[in-house]
């Protein structure tokens, strides 16, 4: 699929709080662990390399110069600790993935404020949702993420909103396909983007045997390889999870870094950054058709 192909299918827009579980970024709750990782998992190289880059070095993919970060209650720990967006954003990241919700229970604490500083900080926004599989069905998971993200200001056709995440990973067993599915069209229906997909080749198989969204964008993660591995029904990727253990200005600590696979030209029509919401209504606004046929935004 080409990168105008995966602008296109995505949708790119015209010119109860509760104590968060551990996720991915969690010390100690990973289904790997140091030198035991399953080959096809995303810091592995092949069974038996340390998966995380903490322990193994992980090397800037320089061929992707475009770079975001994914941030959640993670990069908040010590209960005070604020992320600096602006200097998020003059350290060169344009994007940034944000954890919204977790299952049907779980707002991530730092959602709303994350969100907000962000996007006054000009860095693009891509709020994400957990997948728990234990944790209700794909619609009443779905509407929990949905109430929560729109109540970011969120639409998906601001500038500078990026298409909403699904994070599918952590699965203790197999998930169902039209669970999952049902998720991924009450999203897209709510915000009138298609979703992209979180996950990594071995994730993917624990998490969803069967296959079935190889259709959906995908965010890969592959940590220490120079190209990234995979998931069965996927040839492309639009971004690459390189690193659980980046250090950029304005996050304490470490935090997941990420490249987009394409220019920042394509990064911006992605983010709706190409027209003006003139009224206000959180959509791109034609204001005016020159002689030549062309919209001005």
């Amino acid at each position: 699929m080409t990168l105008a192909a995966v602008l296109a299918a995505l949708g790119a827009p015209a010119a109860n709080a509760a104590t968060p579980t551990p996720d991915r970024q969690d010390p100690g709750v990973s289904a790997y662990t140091q030198n035991a990782a399953p080959a096809g998992d995303p810091a592995s190289l092949a069974a038996g390399d340390p998966p995380y880059c903490s322990v193994h070095v992980c090397t800037y993919p320089a061929s992707y110069p475009i770079s975001g970060v994914d941030t959640s209650h993670y990069q908040h720990q010590s209960g005070s600790t604020t992320i600096d967006w602006s200097a998020v954003h003059a350290d060169g990241i344009k994007w940034a993935e944000i954890k919204a919700t977790q299952g049907t229970t779980v707002d991530d604490a730092y959602f709303l404020s994350d969100m907000a500083a962000a996007r006054a900080a000009g860095v693009d926004e891509m709020p994400y949702h957990f997948w728990d599989h234990s944790s209700g069905s794909g619609a009443q998971q779905a509407a929990h993420f949905i109430g929560v993200v729109r109540g970011s200001g969120y639409t998906g056709h601001r500038p500078g909103d990026l298409p909403p995440m699904l994070d599918l990973e952590g699965c203790s067993t197999q998930t169902t396909l039209s669970n999952v599915q049902s998720f991924l069209d009450a999203v897209q229906s709510a915000f009138g983007r298609t979703p992209v997909v979180y996950t990594s080749a071995g994730e993917y198989s624990r998490c969803l045997s069967v296959g079935g969204l190889g259709a959906y964008p995908l965010v890969v993660a592959h940590y220490g390889a120079s190209t990234p591995r995979l998931p069965t029904g996927w040839s492309s990727w639009i971004m690459w999870q390189w690193s659980d253990y980046w250090t950029v200005n304005g996050i304490t600590g470490h935090v997941d870094g990420d490249v987009f696979n394409g220019t920042q030209s394509d990064l911006d029509k992605l983010a709706g950054r190409h027209g003006a919401d003139v009224d206000g209504n959180g959509y791109d606004d034609i204001v005016a058709v020159y002689n030549t046929g062309e919209l001005m935004w």
